[in-house]
């Protein structure tokens, strides 16, 4: 069922809806700052953010946000506390945990960026909570 504008974005929050229109674009900035919003109705001590889609238009700021999120291989941002949230996977395609030297090079870059940015922090995912499978079936690998 389409999002209906005549629903608050509370609403939405409460897993009522997953398709919904405030989740895509156009109107980005509008929409995140609709969803934060209600978000802040619900948990007002908590600071929060919402991450645009690495291919989207919308910048990553909007009215009221509190935490600028980003991820694959957005910059990191100067202003403002930056959480980047997906790093850039630098395993082999469907051959997820392999890494070579030249993606732990990559990995070991990533994460000196991340040190030298003081506003800055990083999350990992963690292959084993994810249930990542993949063409082998053998994913996901430790090393």
């Amino acid at each position: 069922m389409p999002h209906s504008p005549s629903k608050s974005p509370r609403a939405c929050l409460r897993g009522q809806e997953i398709d919904l229109s405030l989740l895509r674009e156009p109107h980005g900035a509008d929409k995140k700052s609709r969803l934060h919003h209600g978000f802040k109705e619900a948990a007002p001590d908590i600071e929060a953010g919402v991450c645009p889609n690495h291919t989207a238009p919308t910048a990553t700021s909007y009215p009221g946000m509190e935490i600028r999120f980003i991820q694959k291989q957005m910059p990191i941002l100067s202003e403002g506390f930056v959480v980047h949230l997906e790093v850039f996977r630098q395993d082999e395609f469907q051959n997820d945990g392999i890494f070579n030297q030249t993606y732990r090079d990559a990995i070991v870059a990533d994460c000196e960026r991340f040190l030298q940015a003081p506003q800055a922090a990083m999350l990992f995912h963690a292959a084993f909570v994810q249930g990542i499978t993949n063409f082998s079936s053998t994913a996901p690998h430790g090393n």
